[in-house]
Protein backbone atom coordinates (compact mmCIF):
# COMPACT_ATOMS: atom_id res chain seq x y z
CA UNK A 1 0.00 0.00 0.00
CA UNK A 2 1.43 3.43 -0.66
CA UNK A 3 0.44 6.98 0.02
CA UNK A 4 -0.67 9.21 0.42
CA UNK A 5 -2.37 8.32 4.02
CA UNK A 6 -5.25 9.59 5.98
CA UNK A 7 -4.17 11.62 9.21
CA UNK A 8 -3.94 10.21 12.48
CA UNK A 9 -7.18 10.48 14.93
CA UNK A 10 -7.05 13.80 16.52
CA UNK A 11 -4.80 15.76 13.71
CA UNK A 12 -6.29 18.55 12.92
CA UNK A 13 -5.34 21.19 10.44
CA UNK A 14 -5.04 24.75 10.63
CA UNK A 15 -5.61 27.49 10.03
CA UNK A 16 -5.71 28.11 13.70
CA UNK A 17 -6.83 31.31 15.27
CA UNK A 18 -3.44 31.66 16.87
CA UNK A 19 -1.75 31.77 13.99
CA UNK A 20 0.00 28.62 14.09
CA UNK A 21 -0.82 25.05 14.58
CA UNK A 22 -1.53 22.93 17.83
CA UNK A 23 0.59 19.67 18.33
CA UNK A 24 -1.12 17.42 20.46
CA UNK A 25 0.11 17.91 23.88
CA UNK A 26 2.17 20.72 23.63
CA UNK A 27 0.63 24.45 23.40
CA UNK A 28 0.21 26.21 20.02
CA UNK A 29 3.29 27.19 17.94
CA UNK A 30 3.09 31.16 17.30
CA UNK A 31 3.23 32.36 13.40
CA UNK A 32 6.26 34.38 13.20
CA UNK A 33 5.98 34.92 9.50
CA UNK A 34 3.78 37.56 10.56
CA UNK A 35 5.08 41.50 11.76
CA UNK A 36 6.56 41.31 14.85
CA UNK A 37 5.34 44.28 17.48
CA UNK A 38 8.66 45.19 18.24
CA UNK A 39 9.02 49.04 19.84
CA UNK A 40 11.41 51.20 18.07
CA UNK A 41 14.13 53.61 19.79
CA UNK A 42 15.18 56.25 21.05
CA UNK A 43 15.14 55.18 24.30
CA UNK A 44 15.68 56.93 27.50
CA UNK A 45 18.57 54.85 28.28
CA UNK A 46 20.44 55.84 25.07
CA UNK A 47 19.99 52.55 23.50
CA UNK A 48 17.68 49.58 23.66
CA UNK A 49 16.26 46.59 26.01
CA UNK A 50 16.69 43.46 25.48
CA UNK A 51 14.57 41.49 27.76
CA UNK A 52 15.52 39.89 30.47
CA UNK A 53 18.71 42.17 30.28
CA UNK A 54 20.31 45.42 31.60
CA UNK A 55 20.11 47.83 29.03
CA UNK A 56 22.58 48.70 26.03
CA UNK A 57 24.01 51.99 26.50
CA UNK A 58 24.41 53.74 23.11
CA UNK A 59 28.10 53.74 21.91
CA UNK A 60 27.37 56.18 18.63
CA UNK A 61 27.39 59.08 21.06
CA UNK A 62 30.74 61.21 21.80
CA UNK A 63 31.97 59.69 24.44
CA UNK A 64 33.68 61.59 27.46
CA UNK A 65 37.08 60.40 27.62
CA UNK A 66 40.03 62.76 29.53
CA UNK A 67 42.72 63.45 27.06
CA UNK A 68 46.50 64.51 28.81
CA UNK A 69 48.80 65.41 30.08
CA UNK A 70 48.50 62.89 32.96
CA UNK A 71 50.34 63.71 35.89
CA UNK A 72 53.46 61.22 35.77
CA UNK A 73 51.87 58.49 38.74
CA UNK A 74 54.24 56.91 41.15
CA UNK A 75 52.82 53.92 41.49
CA UNK A 76 50.64 51.40 39.47
CA UNK A 77 48.89 48.91 41.38
CA UNK A 78 50.30 46.67 43.86
CA UNK A 79 53.89 47.33 42.12
CA UNK A 80 55.62 50.63 42.80
CA UNK A 81 57.98 52.39 40.13
CA UNK A 82 60.85 53.71 41.87
CA UNK A 83 61.21 57.11 41.10
CA UNK A 84 63.87 58.04 38.61
CA UNK A 85 66.39 60.72 38.18
CA UNK A 86 67.07 62.37 35.09
CA UNK A 87 71.44 62.41 35.26
CA UNK A 88 71.40 58.10 36.51
CA UNK A 89 70.83 55.62 33.65
CA UNK A 90 67.57 53.63 34.20
CA UNK A 91 68.10 49.63 34.40
CA UNK A 92 67.94 47.95 30.72
CA UNK A 93 69.63 51.38 29.03
CA UNK A 94 68.87 54.99 28.18
CA UNK A 95 65.13 55.46 27.91
CA UNK A 96 65.06 59.48 27.27
CA UNK A 97 67.99 61.74 26.86
CA UNK A 98 72.00 61.03 25.57
CA UNK A 99 73.85 59.22 27.57
CA UNK A 100 77.00 60.75 28.55
CA UNK A 101 79.67 60.68 26.07
CA UNK A 102 77.27 59.56 23.50
CA UNK A 103 78.55 60.61 20.18
CA UNK A 104 76.27 63.06 18.36
CA UNK A 105 75.52 61.70 14.97
CA UNK A 106 74.09 58.42 17.06
CA UNK A 107 71.58 60.59 18.73
CA UNK A 108 68.74 60.11 16.82
CA UNK A 109 69.80 55.80 16.00
CA UNK A 110 68.72 52.92 17.67
CA UNK A 111 72.77 52.27 18.39
CA UNK A 112 72.54 55.59 20.37
CA UNK A 113 69.81 54.16 22.86
CA UNK A 114 71.47 50.99 23.34
CA UNK A 115 73.57 52.35 26.48
CA UNK A 116 77.62 50.97 26.62
CA UNK A 117 77.42 50.29 22.67
CA UNK A 118 76.71 53.71 22.03
CA UNK A 119 79.76 54.62 23.41
CA UNK A 120 82.18 52.44 21.60
CA UNK A 121 83.68 53.27 18.31
CA UNK A 122 82.00 50.20 17.01
CA UNK A 123 81.31 52.29 13.86
CA UNK A 124 85.14 52.92 13.49
CA UNK A 125 86.23 49.24 13.64
CA UNK A 126 83.71 47.67 11.15
CA UNK A 127 84.86 50.74 8.66
CA UNK A 128 88.67 49.53 9.33
CA UNK A 129 89.90 46.56 7.22
CA UNK A 130 91.29 43.73 8.93
CA UNK A 131 95.31 43.66 10.47
CA UNK A 132 97.94 42.07 8.27
CA UNK A 133 98.37 39.94 10.68
CA UNK A 134 94.92 38.82 10.58
CA UNK A 135 94.87 37.67 7.28
CA UNK A 136 98.00 35.94 7.40
CA UNK A 137 96.44 34.38 9.98
CA UNK A 138 93.22 33.13 8.20
CA UNK A 139 95.74 32.29 5.17
CA UNK A 140 97.11 29.59 7.53
CA UNK A 141 94.06 28.38 8.72
CA UNK A 142 92.69 27.37 4.91
CA UNK A 143 95.34 25.12 5.08
CA UNK A 144 93.47 22.88 7.51
CA UNK A 145 89.96 23.39 6.78
CA UNK A 146 88.79 20.72 5.63
CA UNK A 147 89.27 16.78 7.72
CA UNK A 148 91.12 15.75 4.45
CA UNK A 149 93.50 18.94 4.75
CA UNK A 150 93.97 18.55 8.07
CA UNK A 151 94.18 14.37 7.83
CA UNK A 152 97.36 15.23 4.77
CA UNK A 153 99.09 17.58 7.13
CA UNK A 154 99.27 15.25 9.93
CA UNK A 155 100.61 12.68 7.77
CA UNK A 156 103.30 14.13 5.59
CA UNK A 157 106.03 13.80 8.41
CA UNK A 158 105.58 10.21 8.49
CA UNK A 159 106.38 10.56 4.60
CA UNK A 160 109.09 12.94 4.88
CA UNK A 161 111.04 10.95 7.49
CA UNK A 162 110.76 7.73 5.05
CA UNK A 163 112.10 9.64 2.19
CA UNK A 164 114.82 10.67 4.16
CA UNK A 165 115.20 7.29 5.64
CA UNK A 166 115.67 6.28 2.09
CA UNK A 167 117.76 8.47 0.76
CA UNK A 168 120.32 8.08 3.33
CA UNK A 169 120.11 4.40 3.26
CA UNK A 170 120.93 4.44 -0.47
CA UNK A 171 123.75 7.16 0.32
CA UNK A 172 125.33 4.62 2.56
CA UNK A 173 125.14 2.17 -0.16
CA UNK A 174 127.16 4.07 -3.16
CA UNK A 175 129.53 5.10 -0.21
CA UNK A 176 129.40 8.67 0.93
CA UNK A 177 133.23 9.38 0.32
CA UNK A 178 132.76 12.89 0.05
CA UNK A 179 130.57 15.64 1.65
CA UNK A 180 128.11 16.13 -1.66
CA UNK A 181 127.58 12.03 -1.64
CA UNK A 182 126.95 12.07 2.22
CA UNK A 183 124.11 15.09 0.92
CA UNK A 184 122.48 13.00 -1.12
CA UNK A 185 119.56 11.82 1.30
CA UNK A 186 118.84 15.46 1.76
CA UNK A 187 118.58 16.24 -2.13
CA UNK A 188 116.05 13.33 -2.47
CA UNK A 189 113.97 14.62 0.70
CA UNK A 190 113.74 18.23 -0.41
CA UNK A 191 112.31 16.95 -3.85
CA UNK A 192 109.83 14.38 -2.64
CA UNK A 193 109.46 14.11 1.01
CA UNK A 194 107.45 17.81 1.11
CA UNK A 195 104.68 16.45 -2.05
CA UNK A 196 101.78 15.91 0.97
CA UNK A 197 102.27 20.12 2.14
CA UNK A 198 102.46 20.83 -1.46
CA UNK A 199 99.23 19.23 -2.19
CA UNK A 200 97.38 20.87 0.55
CA UNK A 201 98.59 24.01 -0.62
CA UNK A 202 97.62 23.53 -4.27
CA UNK A 203 94.48 22.25 -3.42
CA UNK A 204 93.63 24.80 -1.12
CA UNK A 205 94.89 28.04 -2.86
CA UNK A 206 93.58 26.88 -6.25
CA UNK A 207 90.51 25.87 -4.99
CA UNK A 208 89.72 29.02 -3.87
CA UNK A 209 89.47 30.14 -7.44
CA UNK A 210 87.94 27.22 -9.36
CA UNK A 211 84.87 26.94 -6.73
CA UNK A 212 84.88 30.89 -5.79
CA UNK A 213 85.61 30.71 -2.50
CA UNK A 214 87.84 33.65 -2.77
CA UNK A 215 84.88 36.10 -3.27
CA UNK A 216 84.26 36.33 0.16
CA UNK A 217 88.34 36.27 0.87
CA UNK A 218 88.11 39.75 -1.68
CA UNK A 219 84.77 41.18 -0.10
CA UNK A 220 86.28 41.26 3.11
CA UNK A 221 90.06 42.45 1.68
CA UNK A 222 89.47 44.26 -1.94
CA UNK A 223 93.35 45.11 -2.63
CA UNK A 224 95.02 42.09 -4.32
CA UNK A 225 98.41 43.75 -3.32
CA UNK A 226 97.84 43.28 0.53
CA UNK A 227 95.96 39.65 0.06
CA UNK A 228 99.11 38.45 -2.00
CA UNK A 229 101.30 39.75 0.65
CA UNK A 230 99.31 38.00 3.12
CA UNK A 231 99.79 34.42 1.21
CA UNK A 232 103.68 35.15 0.41
CA UNK A 233 103.93 35.35 4.48
CA UNK A 234 101.68 32.28 5.15
CA UNK A 235 104.02 30.88 2.44
CA UNK A 236 107.24 31.95 4.70
CA UNK A 237 105.99 30.68 7.58
CA UNK A 238 105.46 27.26 6.04
CA UNK A 239 108.76 27.21 4.36
CA UNK A 240 110.64 28.36 7.67
CA UNK A 241 108.61 25.18 9.06
CA UNK A 242 109.68 22.97 6.11
CA UNK A 243 113.12 23.88 6.56
CA UNK A 244 113.35 23.39 10.48
CA UNK A 245 111.50 20.14 10.39
CA UNK A 246 113.31 18.83 7.09
CA UNK A 247 117.14 20.01 9.12
CA UNK A 248 115.58 18.38 12.64
CA UNK A 249 115.02 14.90 10.50
CA UNK A 250 118.08 14.40 7.67
CA UNK A 251 120.80 15.45 10.15
CA UNK A 252 120.32 13.28 13.09
CA UNK A 253 120.24 10.33 10.44
CA UNK A 254 122.58 11.16 8.34
CA UNK A 255 125.36 11.88 11.05
CA UNK A 256 124.05 8.53 12.76
CA UNK A 257 124.00 5.95 9.85
CA UNK A 258 127.19 7.55 7.98
CA UNK A 259 129.19 7.78 11.01
CA UNK A 260 128.57 3.81 11.76
CA UNK A 261 130.44 3.46 8.22
CA UNK A 262 134.00 3.69 7.63
CA UNK A 263 134.11 6.72 5.43
CA UNK A 264 134.68 10.16 7.04
CA UNK A 265 131.71 12.07 8.28
CA UNK A 266 131.46 15.81 6.87
CA UNK A 267 128.34 16.61 7.76
CA UNK A 268 129.17 17.54 11.75
CA UNK A 269 131.96 20.04 10.66
CA UNK A 270 129.52 22.08 8.50
CA UNK A 271 126.08 21.95 10.57
CA UNK A 272 125.32 25.83 9.31
CA UNK A 273 126.47 25.12 5.70
CA UNK A 274 123.61 22.18 6.10
CA UNK A 275 121.04 23.90 7.28
CA UNK A 276 121.53 26.61 4.78
CA UNK A 277 121.34 23.68 1.82
CA UNK A 278 118.09 22.37 3.56
CA UNK A 279 116.64 26.08 3.62
CA UNK A 280 117.62 26.53 -0.24
CA UNK A 281 116.16 22.96 -1.17
CA UNK A 282 112.94 23.49 0.92
CA UNK A 283 112.81 26.70 -0.99
CA UNK A 284 113.50 26.11 -4.86
CA UNK A 285 110.47 22.83 -3.88
CA UNK A 286 108.04 25.51 -2.59
CA UNK A 287 109.21 27.96 -5.98
CA UNK A 288 107.97 24.95 -7.95
CA UNK A 289 104.72 24.33 -5.86
CA UNK A 290 103.78 27.91 -6.22
CA UNK A 291 104.60 28.35 -9.63
CA UNK A 292 101.73 25.66 -10.69
CA UNK A 293 99.22 26.65 -8.46
CA UNK A 294 99.56 30.46 -9.67
CA UNK A 295 99.31 29.78 -13.01
CA UNK A 296 96.66 26.81 -13.15
CA UNK A 297 93.50 27.50 -10.47
CA UNK A 298 92.02 24.44 -11.26
CA UNK A 299 93.22 22.39 -8.28
CA UNK A 300 92.82 19.00 -9.93
CA UNK A 301 94.79 19.78 -12.95
CA UNK A 302 97.43 21.68 -11.31
CA UNK A 303 98.12 18.80 -8.97
CA UNK A 304 98.96 16.45 -11.36
CA UNK A 305 100.84 18.35 -13.58
CA UNK A 306 102.52 19.34 -10.20
CA UNK A 307 103.24 15.13 -9.34
CA UNK A 308 103.98 14.53 -13.06
CA UNK A 309 106.99 17.20 -12.77
CA UNK A 310 108.01 16.02 -9.68
CA UNK A 311 108.64 12.53 -11.60
CA UNK A 312 110.50 14.36 -14.39
CA UNK A 313 113.04 16.24 -12.25
CA UNK A 314 115.12 12.10 -12.66
CA UNK A 315 114.76 13.39 -16.30
CA UNK A 316 116.69 17.21 -15.79
CA UNK A 317 119.35 15.20 -13.74
CA UNK A 318 119.36 12.39 -16.37
CA UNK A 319 119.58 14.62 -19.56
CA UNK A 320 122.21 17.86 -19.70
CA UNK A 321 119.76 20.16 -21.98
CA UNK A 322 116.91 19.76 -19.46
CA UNK A 323 119.23 20.54 -16.84
CA UNK A 324 119.12 24.17 -17.90
CA UNK A 325 115.49 24.34 -17.03
CA UNK A 326 115.69 22.26 -13.57
CA UNK A 327 114.17 24.14 -10.66
CA UNK A 328 116.98 22.49 -8.46
CA UNK A 329 119.91 22.73 -10.95
CA UNK A 330 121.09 25.65 -8.07
CA UNK A 331 120.90 23.38 -5.50
CA UNK A 332 122.79 20.52 -6.87
CA UNK A 333 125.29 23.40 -7.58
CA UNK A 334 125.33 23.99 -4.16
CA UNK A 335 126.02 20.78 -2.91
CA UNK A 336 128.36 19.42 -5.02
CA UNK A 337 126.61 17.23 -7.05
CA UNK A 338 127.02 19.21 -10.42
CA UNK A 339 129.41 22.06 -11.10
CA UNK A 340 127.49 23.37 -14.00
CA UNK A 341 126.69 27.44 -13.05
CA UNK A 342 125.03 28.11 -16.26
CA UNK A 343 122.08 25.39 -15.84
CA UNK A 344 122.16 26.85 -12.11
CA UNK A 345 121.55 30.52 -12.94
CA UNK A 346 119.22 29.44 -16.06
CA UNK A 347 116.78 26.99 -14.17
CA UNK A 348 116.75 29.58 -11.29
CA UNK A 349 115.85 32.84 -13.53
CA UNK A 350 113.15 30.99 -16.17
CA UNK A 351 111.48 29.76 -12.69
CA UNK A 352 111.50 32.69 -10.83
CA UNK A 353 110.26 34.50 -13.93
CA UNK A 354 107.21 32.00 -14.07
CA UNK A 355 106.76 32.54 -10.98
CA UNK A 356 106.23 36.83 -11.57
CA UNK A 357 104.27 35.67 -14.49
CA UNK A 358 101.76 33.50 -12.54
CA UNK A 359 101.69 36.35 -9.36
CA UNK A 360 100.77 38.77 -12.34
CA UNK A 361 98.02 36.46 -13.76
CA UNK A 362 96.48 35.78 -10.61
CA UNK A 363 96.36 39.40 -10.12
CA UNK A 364 94.31 40.17 -12.89
CA UNK A 365 92.19 36.79 -12.69
CA UNK A 366 88.38 37.10 -12.38
CA UNK A 367 86.37 35.75 -8.93
CA UNK A 368 83.04 36.15 -10.62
Amino acid sequence: MTGPYPPPPGHNTGPYPTGGYVVPGQGPVPDISAPQNVPSGPYPTGGYVVPGQAPVPDISAPQNVPTGPYPAPTGTGPYPVPLQDPAAAPPGGWSYGPPPGVRPDLLNTPIGQAGALANSDWQAKASRGASFPVLVLAELRKLVGTFSDRLIIALSPLLLVGVTLLGVQLSVTLGPSSAASQLLGLLIAVEAGHLMVHTTIIKTMCGEWHYRSIQLTLLLQPRRLRFAAAQVSMLGLVWIALTVLQFLVFYPIATSWIGHTDFQLYLDQRMGWVFGLTALGTLLSLLFCLVVTYLMPNPTAAVTVYFLGKFGVGLFLANPILNYINPYAALNLATGSSDDVLAACTGTALWIALLWLGIGVNQRRDAR
